[in-house]
């Protein structure tokens, strides 16, 4: 829940993008051992992403509007 209250006030679908991803992050930490450490908890969470099971927002075909979800594939990553 405390992942969520930031959530109030957005833009519906960057917050149900933001929820879903959150929500995987949490299902892989909770899938790995705690003593496991958290470079272990990110390169999970990396592979999940490069693996297509996160979701990204995409623009429509006039370039500019903002409106649906797709499965990521690792490619564009900020970091």
């Amino acid at each position: 829940m405390m992942g969520q209250v930031h959530e109030i006030g957005s833009v519906p679908l960057y917050a149900q993008m933001d929820l879903y991803n959150s929500e995987l992050g949490i299902q892989i930490a909770s899938e790995l051992r705690s003593s496991a450490g958290d470079e272990a908890l990110k390169n999970a969470i990396l592979t999940a992403i490069i693996n297509g099971n996160g979701r990204r927002i995409a623009l429509s075909n006039d370039g500019a509007t903002l409106n649906f979800m797709f499965p990521t594939d690792g490619s564009n990553r900020c970091w």
